[in-house]
């Protein structure tokens, strides 16, 4: 059997940041199970079917896998007709992993067809080899819970630079948007910061984030509902810095619901590697402000001398009568000489029996005979047609130069044509485009002072109604942040009646290494669930009569196992925790939906 290094260097070119990404968390490891068929068959037969579900057991003992197919054919037929034939090869090998529940997508399919096939012609063996379908899999094992729990937090990471001694606005990728000062950082040693600064930020905005990161909104024991999380700090060469005394960052984050009475928390990590966060209330508030008025720019008055740069100095010569045409013919091509030793009589019927050597070695003879006479006559017409394709050449050379002669004196210093025939055309063209312009200019215009005065009635308005709440940004919190780390939008749980939860598997014992979390959407609550030695995952006192969601992840034989459900919190409720294996992708999508 051969073995081909082209579909490991597609593989490893398409999913080589993926895998740099995941394996200094997770255990990687490449494989390539390859599938054979019949002859002009894509049909998997027993034996495929057999190989493809070996493939299918060790996708199932893998944390997470990518795959990536190549299809081949042998060299017989058509190109055209392998081409095809290897795409329905990997139609059906991909039908037989989706009809077992094996995932696709994302699953990059290269239809070879012969490309791979080198000299197969006189080998049936290595014509069965080529009429196969490659299943190359990028599989990775989850060391730890800690391992899964870096690679879900690690697409949350921004990094950013600034120039510490200028005014900076940075944007985060969820919507959040941070004002910094000139000269806002100092180094432990309280020195001033210059130069270039690195700023890494993450955004938690929503539950499934927040799990991602391991938050939970609780603080000293209370019960927090929070407004969105987010971390930011800066570096310079390494270092970590820290805000200057008196200076502080300007902020903005959206969130679905404007809450009353929120605050902003500062977090301190605490507990096993400094993973959890604890959470002190700063009494600094959160408010939602109405926001200076502002306009959209206007319509911009258009100049004549913008079409003269896009016509007059960028002469249109297609549409010069005077343009020489081009050689309609392409340049041919030299016959190939034909491989005589390839070329052979093969009897047919009958006379596979009764022709002898000599007569097969005589026809053979004629045939190459024939095929060189046919070459040598396709080599005298390709003279004949090269020597005309060169002689229509050097005239539309010689035409060419003629006429670029006689354009130069047409365009002054600048660029710009200035005379000649071709001048009035393109003037003219310019005069319609700008007039054009000049139409729409008055449209946009009026438009425009349209829209501003609705947008200045509209904010008048607000202002009389609202006073200093703006109902166009109840969606944001504003606030400033003094020190750099964790930061979280909160206020505290009111007084509610509360119960004891426990939640334990379905089995004999409890993975204590879990990631249990109870979430209260309506309330932006996040808890997590600490082990108790026999009672499993125990909470003392959540709401009751709450709607609640409990999320739990773990590793197992290295694999991820996920659990998920809605409950109603009632008293002394007993969840069980039913898990079901889960790919990384799997367990990201189960958080975006939250």
């Amino acid at each position: 059997m051969r073995h081909y290094l082209l579909p490991f260097l597609l593989l490893f070119t398409t999913f080589g940041n993926l895998l740099a990404q995941e394996s200094t968390t997770a255990e990687a490891e490449a494989q390539q199970f390859s599938v054979y068929f019949a002859s002009a068959s894509a049909e998997l037969d027993a034996a495929a079917q057999a190989q493809l579900q070996n493939l299918i057991d060790q996708l199932q003992g893998m944390g997470d896998y990518r795959l990536e197919l190549a299809a081949h054919t042998d060299s017989r037929g058509t190109s055209r007709y392998n081409d095809r034939l290897a795409q329905e090869r990997a139609e059906s090998v991909t039908k037989f992993l989706e009809q077992q529940y094996i995932t696709t997508d994302g699953m990059r399919t290269l239809a070879l067809g012969e490309q791979e096939a080198g000299n197969d012609r006189n080998s049936e063996e290595l014509q069965r080899d080529n009429r196969r379908v490659d299943v190359i899999v990028s599989g990775w094992y989850w060391q730890s819970i800690g391992s899964l729990r870096d690679s879900l937090a690690k697409p949350l990471a921004q990094k950013h630079t600034i120039d510490a001694g200028q005014d900076q606005l940075i944007e985060g990728q969820k919507g959040g948007r941070f004002f910094l000062t000139a000269s806002s950082f100092v180094t432990a040693n309280g020195e001033e910061v210059t130069g270039l600064v690195d700023i890494e930020l993450t955004e938690c905005y929503s539950l499934g984030d927040m799990i991602s990161q391991g938050l939970t909104t609780t603080a000293q024991d209370r019960i927090l509902e929070s407004g969105g999380m987010l971390e930011i700090n800066a570096y310079q060469n390494g270092q970590r810095l820290q805000l200057k005394p008196g200076s502080s960052i300007a902020s903005s984050v959206p969130t679905n619901e404007f809450r009353q009475d929120m605050s902003l928390f500062y977090g301190q990590a605490h507990g096993e590697e400094n993973q959890d966060i604890d959470w002190t209330n700063s009494e600094a508030p959160v408010q939602s402000k109405l926001p200076r008025l502002t306009f959209a720019p206007g319509p911009v008055r258009p100049s004549w001398m913008t079409f003269a740069l896009i016509y007059l100095k960028q002469p249109d010569d297609e549409a010069d009568p005077r343009l020489p045409k081009k050689p309609k013919t392409t340049k041919p091509v030299r016959p190939r000489e034909p491989n005589y030793d390839n070329i052979a009589y093969y009897p047919q019927g009958l006379e596979k029996i009764f022709m002898g050597k000599a007569t097969q070695e005589e026809r053979t003879a004629e045939k190459r005979e024939n095929r060189r006479i046919r070459y040598e006559a396709s080599i005298k017409s390709y003279e004949e047609r090269i020597a005309n394709y060169n002689q229509s050449l050097v005239k539309y050379r010689l035409a060419m130069a003629e006429y670029e002669e006689l354009r130069k004196g047409e365009i002054d210093e600048n660029g710009f044509i200035t005379t000649g025939p071709m001048y009035e055309y393109l003037k003219a063209k310019a005069d319609s485009a700008f007039a054009a312009d000049q139409r729409q200019y008055q449209r946009d215009s009026t438009g425009y002072e349209g829209y501003r005065r609705r947008k200045t009635e509209a904010y008048e308005r607000q202002v009389e109604a609202l006073g200093q709440v703006d109902a166009s940004v109840v969606s944001t919190y504003f606030f400033n942040i003094n020190q750099m780390g964790w930061a979280n939008i909160d206020r505290f749980l009111k007084t509610v009646e509360t119960t004891p939860l426990a939640a334990r598997e379905n089995a004999t014992e409890t993975d204590a290494k879990a990631m249990v979390f109870l979430m209260i959407p309506e309330r932006n609550i996040i808890l997590r669930m600490p082990y108790r030695d026999q009672k499993g995952f125990v909470l003392s006192r959540v709401p009751i009569g709450e709607t609640a969601k409990i999320m739990a992840i773990k590793v197992q034989d290295k694999k991820a196992y996920l659990s998920s459900q809605e409950v109603i919190i009632t008293d002394d409720l007993l969840i069980t925790l039913d898990y079901r294996p889960g790919r990384l992708r799997d367990i990201r999508e189960e958080l975006a939906g939250i």
